[in-house]
């Protein structure tokens, strides 16, 4: 796999530069929240060529955060898109 950033102290790849690991979410979903967070999962896998399982829950919520164009020009801005 393709890392876009090192590894961080949690052991998985990040494709969003400088996480702050002391400010953390964690949330539970309705199955309509799960399966629409599931899919944003695989768009952004798509974006990035990672597979779906690969990409984390805190990348999941910061492209959904950030927004799909805004999550774009920000791989362009890596060389990754």
């Amino acid at each position: 796999m393709d890392t876009m950033t090192k590894t961080p102290s949690t052991g998985r790849p990040s494709i969003f530069r400088g996480k702050n690991l002391k400010k953390t979410i964690r949330a539970a979903m309705t199955d309509v929240g799960l399966s629409k967070f599931e899919a944003a999962r695989a768009r952004l896998a798509k974006l990035t060529g990672w597979k779906p399982g690969d990409i984390s829950d805190g990348d999941t919520a910061e492209y959904l955060a950030r927004g799909h164009e805004d999550t774009v020009k920000y791989l362009k801005g890596l060389g990754k898109q």
